[in-house]
C-alpha cells in the first residue's frame, strides 16, 4: 500500500479550468501543499518515489515435481534506469517479507543481436545471482525494483525460461 510522504487529508476532483478536472490532494498539516495529479510528471509533493512490484508466487512445476529454470526475461520502456530483479526461490513471501531475496544480473537479450532502440530487454540468469540460488524450482516469486526517479518506468513483459 502506498503512503503519501507527509500524509494527506483531503482529496477532491475540482474543475481547474473550463472542462478540465484535476484530482487535488491537501496536506495533512496546516500550511502544507495542495497538489494536483499531472499525468506528465512522476513526482508527489515535489519529491520522487521508488517503484516496486512482486510477481507470484509462480508455480514452475506441478506438485511433487521440479523444473529447471535457466533465466528470466523482461522488457521495459527505455526510460529511467534499469530495474533491479530479485527472486525468492521455493518460498512464498508475505508483505512482511521472507528472504532472502536474491538479486540477478542482467545481460542484453537476445545476446547476439543489437539492442532495440524502442524497447529494452534483458535476460537475468539464475547462475548470475549474487549468491547461490537453486535452478531446480517448484515455485518462485519475482521482485522488480526501480529507484526513485521522475521517469515513466513501465514493465512490458516478464518471462520465465
Amino acid at each position: 500500500m502506498c503512503q503519501i510522504v507527509g500524509g494527506a487529508d483531503a482529496f477532491q476532483s475540482i474543475e481547474t479550468s473550463v472542462g478540465v478536472y484535476t484530482l487535488i490532494v491537501g496536506s495533512a498539516t496546516g500550511g502544507g501543499y495542495i497538489s494536483g495529479r499531472n499525468v506528465n510528471t512522476w513526482t508527489d509533493f515535489l519529491g520522487t518515489y521508488p517503484c516496486s512490484a512482486i510477481v507470484g508466487s509462480l508455480i514452475t512445476a506441478p506438485p511433487g515435481a521440479i523444473s529447471k529454470i535457466d533465466y528470466l526475461t523482461m522488457q521495459w520502456m527505455p526510460t529511467g534506469t534499469t530495474p533491479v530483479i530479485s527472486i525468492l526461490a521455493n518460498e512464498i513471501a508475505t508483505i512482511s517479507g521472507v528472504g532472502p531475496w536474491i538479486t540477478l544480473q542482467g545481460v542484453n537479450d537476445p545476446p547476439k543481436l543489437n539492442p532495440s532502440a524502442t524497447v529494452l530487454q534483458q535476460r537475468f540468469y539464475l547462475k548470475s545471482a549474487n549468491q547461490p540460488v537453486p535452478q531446480e524450482l517448484n515455485n518462485m516469486m519475482i521482485q522488480i525494483n526501480y529507484p526513485a526517479a521522475n521517469t515513466p518506468d513501465q514493465v512490458l513483459t516478464l518471462g520465465v525460461t
